[in-house]
């Protein structure tokens, strides 16, 4: 892991103040007490539960705004169609702490032409109006913003200066680059490191801009912005001196009147950090791998804590499991799984699960019944917080006409994954690679699945086994392996017989958003020694980004 060290030099800014600034108050409320949220073993402090609101409140109010709401699991706020106006019973949301140095991560995602936006760093700023009442000024003109928006589709993106209004970026000052969002009505992950002064915003994985506060620059970047002492001298002088004299402020979600979905919110205090954590690549496990330790109930049940804990150590950040029965995960609830994996410090990503259709379905083209099986399986998953479901193994089907219908169904599926706001793929084995009549079954796949709703994860062990190039199937059908299986005979690097580099020189073309790490066996004495020589693999040769 890299960090970055500090020296941190006291540098006196005088600041003329234009006359045009009001006269303003920064209103001092309670704190909510961070000891009733629980943190895991990283130092991530889990500030939204999925149920209610506790510790949230509406900016410059004592409760939650009506039009933000709890829908399955996630915060919503319902569009008023109002803007930044907002209406009665809108206004933007806080978590009422605020933070100095921290690290917080979350994913958003926001319905077709939507805005809204992440703010760090807030103050509550009363000014005067008319008649001498106080009233609270917009929360944005106090602290930074990291937008979040359809780039596609709000016409935001296309005001401000090289696209400094698109998601991620630091609105009206700084683009995103590389702009790496996704179309609306997906997820997308947010992640803002703050650390004395140094400002990091990262989208979807990717580092996408730094800045530093307090400095000359940022005086500079308020001066070219909408924000500057002539144009706003207000906001110029509250985000001069962005955070206040302590340096630390609110953490926010933006009503900008649309329909805009937030979850899995996290945040770690770094106030007795030494520096920045930076870059922690992002790997993910097949849970299978360990199956000798946790791959049943009873195992699970003994084992899960010290075992996931051990693989968090070695750098796994994710994992995927393969273990679900009767709407549970490893026989526990799935909101249990979810939370085993976060105190281990690591997040859910996904899972193998998987239906096979009967032989009368297979002839008769109607799958109805098999639909009904994958509703309770998607409830399960969706409360687990699961970013994909993946299909590891179909009916080989005897002809096209079975293939076809095998497709159809997978289409279905992925139809129904989608709609509960996760994505569906299929995983291969070697035998894939065969062939049904004349076409090769898993070429028939993947031109007879709608890329819309199905996505392959391939295992890229198998298939180098079933004697195919992984690099040819990426670059015959760019973007539709969202998930690579990186496996090797043993541990990894271990054969020589599957080419790593050329695969990770093209995952880009593949579409790969993640990498999951799958042991079948090992040489070392035992299988965690085997995932620990096997994550070390992937880092030496950098091949985890």
């Amino acid at each position: 892991m890299k960090k970055i060290f500090f020296a941190i030099i006291a540098l006196a800014m005088t600041i003329n103040v234009s006359a045009q600034v009001p006269a303003y108050k920064v209103v001092q409320a309670e704190q909510v007490d961070m000891s009733q949220f629980p943190t895991d073993a990283k130092g991530y402090t889990t500030i939204f539960n999925g149920k209610d609101f506790t510790g949230w409140r509406g900016y410059g109010k004592s409760h939650v705004p009506q039009r933000w709401i709890i829908e399955d699991g996630c915060i919503k706020i319902n569009g008023s169609g109002t803007g930044e106006g907002q209406s009665a019973e809108g206004g933007d949301l806080i978590f009422a702490h605020q933070f100095k140095n921290f690290t917080v991560e979350l994913e958003w995602k926001v319905a077709k032409g939507s805005n809204s936006g992440i703010f760090y760093l807030a103050q509550e700023v009363t000014t005067k109006d008319e008649k001498g009442k106080d009233r609270y000024e917009p929360i944005y003109i106090s602290c930074p913003e990291y937008q979040v928006l359809d780039n596609a589709n709000h016409p935001d993106a296309m005001l401000g200066v090289d696209g400094n209004r698109k998601s991620a970026s630091l609105y009206d000052m700084i683009p995103a680059k590389p702009q790496n969002s996704k179309p609306y009505g997906e997820w997308n992950t947010a992640k803002i490191v703050c650390y004395k002064g140094t400002i990091i915003h990262y989208q979807n994985g990717k580092k996408v801009l730094e800045y530093h506060l307090w400095t000359q620059q940022w005086t500079d970047m308020l001066q070219a912005s909408k924000f500057s002492e002539k144009a706003w001298p207000l906001a110029f002088e509250l985000l001069n001196n962005c955070g206040g004299a302590e340096h630390q402020g609110y953490f926010g979600l933006q009503d900008h009147g649309d329909d805009v979905w937030y979850r899995n919110i996290r945040i770690k205090d770094m106030d007795n950090a030494e520096g920045i954590d930076l870059d922690q690549p992002e790997i993910s496990f097949q849970m299978y791998s360990v199956r000798e330790l946790i791959g049943n109930p009873e195992l699970y049940a003994k084992n899960h804590a010290d075992v996931l804990a051990k693989l968090a150590k070695m750098g796994y950040t994710s994992t995927e499991a393969a273990c679900y029965g009767d709407g549970k995960l490893y026989g526990v609830a799935p909101e249990q799984y979810k939370a085993d994996i976060e105190a281990a410090g690591m997040k859910v990503l996904s899972s193998h699960v998987g239906h096979n259709l009967s032989d009368k379905e297979l002839a008769s083209g109607k799958f109805k019944e098999s639909l009904k099986w994958w509703k309770q399986a998607i409830e399960c998953h969706k409360k687990a917080g699961m970013k994909y479901m993946v299909m590891p193994g179909v009916n080989f089907p005897k002809t096209l006409a079975e293939a076809k219908v095998i497709c159809d169904y997978m289409n279905a599926v992925g139809e129904m994954v989608n709609n509960a706001g996760m994505k569906f793929g299929y995983h291969n084995h070697s035998h894939e690679f065969n062939k049904v009549e004349d076409q090769v079954w898993y070429d028939y796949m993947l031109k007879n699945t709608d890329p819309a709703k199905v996505f392959f994860q391939m295992d890229v062990y198998w298939a180098v086994r079933g004697q195919v190039s992984p690099v040819e199937y990426f670059k015959n059908n760019p973007g539709r392996f969202n998930l690579l299986h990186i496996k090797d005979h043993k541990e990894l690097g271990q054969s020589g017989m599957v080419g790593f580099d050329a695969i990770f020189n093209n995952i880009e073309t593949a579409g790969t958003e993640d990498i999951v790490v799958e042991l079948e066996g090992c040489d070392a004495p035992n299988i965690l020694e085997g995932m620990r020589l096997s994550a070390k693999y992937l880092l030496d040769n950098e091949y985890a980004k």
